[in-house]
């Protein structure tokens, strides 16, 4: 057809028509394309781009998944599905903070459908602190805050308190010898249980037939 050019075809179908591979050393500009683009192959076989669902910051490096403003190097707005590969025994999410020990965190927030950074009610699960850090989670409700996980800056105790970060109000503490404490269990007393619940010999510790008051 006039003013079509065919390369690997007798009949070509639009103004430069290829039938076989092609390679170029150089750019290879699309003037369609607006800057961000993600160009994908549409339904009908044709590059499409969608900025609106699929952008590319390049300048800071982010990708932006149902968002055309990414603000982290992987941003997506919407649920996200993990599903293990067939045949293998799970699925399994890593995230890493990408810092030796020296204190970088690691945090995952959840928030229920109507709230956002900040709002009343929320769950934060965290890794920080230097060497292995402390590894926790954080309960949030109104201004009341609680929090259950290890404190390695304590021997790594177990520990669920009252406040934001382990160590800041322990209410109860389990040690890597399996011993609970219970420092507010009786103002001013501190009780001591062991594994089976006999008790520590330690002054003003309590035995469990004291404390449980139903036997």
């Amino acid at each position: 057809a006039a003013g079509l050019v065919g390369i690997g075809s007798s009949t070509p179908t639009s103004q430069f028509h290829v039938i076989g591979a092609m390679r170029g050393s150089t750019t290879l500009t699309l003037d369609a394309m607006t800057i961000g683009s993600v160009p994908f192959i549409s339904t009908s076989g044709l590059f499409a781009q969608d900025n609106s669902n699929l952008f590319w910051d390049a300048t800071n490096k982010w990708l932006g998944i149902n968002m055309a403003n990414p603000s982290k190097p992987l941003s997506v707005t919407g649920d996200v599905s993990f599903k293990a590969p067939s045949g293998a025994a799970g699925c399994s999410l890593i995230m890493d903070s990408g810092a030796a020990p020296t204190g970088g965190d690691l945090k995952i927030n959840l928030y229920n459908s109507v709230n956002v950074a900040g709002s009343d009610s929320w769950i934060n699960q965290e890794v920080t602190g230097a060497s292995a850090g402390d590894a926790y989670t954080t309960y949030k409700v109104t201004t009341n805050v609680y929090y259950v996980g290890v404190d390695n800056s304590v021997s790594d105790n177990f520990v669920i308190g009252v406040g934001a970060t382990p160590g800041a109000g322990d209410a109860i503490t389990i040690t890597t010898a399996g011993i609970v404490t219970i420092p507010t269990l009786v103002t001013g007393v501190s009780s001591v249980f062991g594994r089976t619940g006999a008790v520590v010999a330690a002054t003003n510790d309590y035995t469990w037939a004291q404390v449980n008051k139903a036997t």
